[in-house]
């Protein structure tokens, strides 16, 4: 599956509580562009992310129920959220949406999650400022040999403090790579 974005909104829907997302090109400080091309999710296309939001951005759904591996999902990120208060995530449903589970933990995968929420009481996601767009990269657990495998990208903002908010672009299910490490070179 790749995604970037360019033709249409990929079937992706906001969702939640007060949310901004959209779908367009950026054009705002925190986010100034696309991560490629012109298109992009974006929470609030021109503006700062809405107070007080906790909201989503669901994937359509997706069946990999011919595959004997788990996939992994590959994707453009770029945030400015206020470190302590405001949080991003990636949640996966194997059940067609009707319940969630957070994926991965800090140190995970590529750019995976920066700190952890005590605030709004969220446990570890994405928060700071990624200073620019970064490619983030995580496998997608327990699900080879699912059907109705659904992810949504979370947010959650605290009722004070303006952030630029976050943008995803160029999302891509892959074949996950393999765990074995090897050198890449030998030095006396």
């Amino acid at each position: 599956y790749t995604q970037p974005f360019e033709i249409w909104d990929g079937g992706w829907t906001p969702t939640g509580q007060n949310p901004s997302w959209e779908f367009g090109t950026p054009n705002k400080t925190a986010i100034p562009a696309a991560a490629s091309g012109k298109n992009a999710w974006v929470t609030n296309l021109d503006g700062n992310i809405n107070l007080s939001e906790f909201s989503y951005l669901e994937s359509p759904c997706f069946d990999f129920s011919e595959l004997t591996e788990d996939p992994a999902i590959e994707f453009s990120l770029i945030y400015q959220l206020q470190t302590t208060y405001d949080l991003a995530w990636l949640e996966m449903s194997l059940d067609g949406g009707q319940n969630w589970e957070k994926i991965g933990e800090i140190g995970d995968g590529k750019n995976w999650y920066t700190e952890e929420n005590e605030f709004l009481g969220l446990d570890e996601g994405w928060s700071g400022r990624s200073d620019g767009w970064i490619t983030a990269r995580h496998s997608l657990p327990n699900s080879a040999g699912e059907s109705e495998v659904h992810l949504r990208f979370a947010v959650a903002t605290a009722p004070f403090f303006i952030s630029g908010g976050i943008g995803i672009d160029d999302v891509r299910i892959l074949k996950s790579l393999p765990k074995d490490l090897a050198g890449l070179s030998v030095s006396t």
